[in-house]
């Protein structure tokens, strides 16, 4: 889901750039688009974790068709994020909707100047800076869940552990019990 957002985020820079270098508005849409299927306000391609973006601009063919709209939120609330995790995903979208916003502006440009103008923007020093701090807490996030995948992972492992220990248990108490039952059986017969 980090990564998901992560590929969100650059695929808005993608379009936003591209439009400042062409000037074709397709990627004005694009740009929109993405904006939306994030939003759950679009319906979200199927798959999209996969390419997809790079085959649409591609000659405008869409790879998979889509399901139903679901907003980024939802989709990190179905996958269980955590409310420490979830805190760090809407903070790196906050961001990200700073950034959009400056995005967004520099695809109002029409004429070879404001292009120009746009595409310094977007290859600014305020727009990388602005990029990172997007990032930030995208990657505590993805150390987050990766700390917490390795704790549940090291939980189980240990009740595994656990678990074989008890079964040995059982069987080494069977086996004595069967023994001890077999010692008293002969014991039994030898006094009768």
């Amino acid at each position: 889901m980090a990564d998901g957002f992560r590929q969100t985020s650059d695929d808005l820079t993608r379009m936003a750039r591209l439009y400042s270098v062409t000037g074709d508005p397709i990627y004005r849409d694009y740009f929109l688009e993405i904006l939306d299927i994030r939003n759950g306000a679009a319906p979200r391609p199927a798959e999209y974790f996969r390419v997809y973006w790079d085959f649409v601009v591609d000659g405008g063919q869409r790879p998979r068709a889509g399901t139903p709209a679901v907003s980024f939120d939802d989709l990190a609330r179905q996958a269980g994020f955590t409310d420490a995790e979830f805190a760090l995903l809407r903070q790196s979208e906050e961001n990200s909707n700073l950034l959009a916003e400056l995005e967004a502006q520099a695809l109002q440009a029409q004429t070879p100047a404001e292009l120009a103008e746009a595409r310094q923007t977007l290859h600014g020093p305020e727009y990388h800076r602005e990029k990172a701090r997007i990032m930030q807490p995208l990657d505590s996030l993805l150390s987050a869940t990766a700390d917490r995948a390795t704790a549940t992972q090291d939980k189980r492992r240990s009740a595994g552990q656990t678990l074989t220990i008890s079964i040995m248990l059982l069987l080494a108490l069977s086996g004595l019990l069967s023994a001890a039952g077999l010692v008293v059986a002969v014991k039994s017969r030898g006094q009768g």
